[in-house]
Parts: C-alpha cells; sequence; structure tokens
C-alpha cells in the first residue's frame, strides 16, 4: 500500500486510511511505502462506505488536515488519484492498520 508522504497517522500503533479499492483482507500483513520508509502492518478492520458518508473527523485524520472541512479533505483525497477520481457516491474502503514494524 502506497503513501504519498510522510504522514503523522503513520506514527501512530493503529491507523486509518481511506482507499478506492479494497484488495486487502483482514488479518493480512501487508507493507505501507512511503516515500521514505516501508512498513509492515496488519489490517485489522476493513468497512466499505460511500465517499460523502466518512466522517469529517476521519476524512481530516486520513489526510493530516484537522483545520478543512470535509469537502476540503474529499478533494484532498481526490487530487491523490491518477485518472478517474472518486465520487461522493463511490464506494470508499476504510482500512484500520496496526503497525507491525519497519520492514528490512
Amino acid at each position: 500500500m502506497k503513501f504519498s508522504r510522510e504522514y503523522t497517522k503513520l506514527q501512530d500503533r493503529v491507523f486509518s486510511t481511506i482507499r478506492g479499492h479494497s484488495y486487502y483482507n483482514e488479518g493480512e500483513v501487508i507493507e505501507c511505502q512511503t516515500p521514505h520508509r516501508v512498513l509492515r502492518a496488519r489490517v485489522l478492520l476493513k468497512v466499505a462506505m460511500r465517499f460523502r458518508n466518512i466522517p469529517e473527523c476521519l476524512l481530516q485524520y486520513d489526510t493530516d488536515s484537522p483545520e478543512l472541512s470535509a469537502a476540503e479533505c474529499r478533494e484532498e483525497i481526490r487530487s491523490l488519484y491518477r485518472g478517474d477520481p472518486p465520487d461522493d457516491d463511490d464506494i470508499m474502503t476504510i482500512y484500520w492498520l496496526e503497525k507491525l514494524s519497519e520492514a528490512k
């Protein structure tokens, strides 16, 4: 799973991320790649939800932007997509991950 930058949430033992796909399964151990490091994490939970229904506080956490509104956070998330960004009606996957270690 790729991250576009070093988000503050990646310092937390358990963190969430909002994605437009559902590739990973609960219990799976995955690699999280940032521009500067690779982390190993276990998928604790995944939830499907319409983009417009994701709570503002989760959108703010996901984007490291507590000062932005939900609409502004959704726009920031859309800006990360190449090609076809998600619409408000699209189903997104919210993953909760437990950081295990820095990958070696």
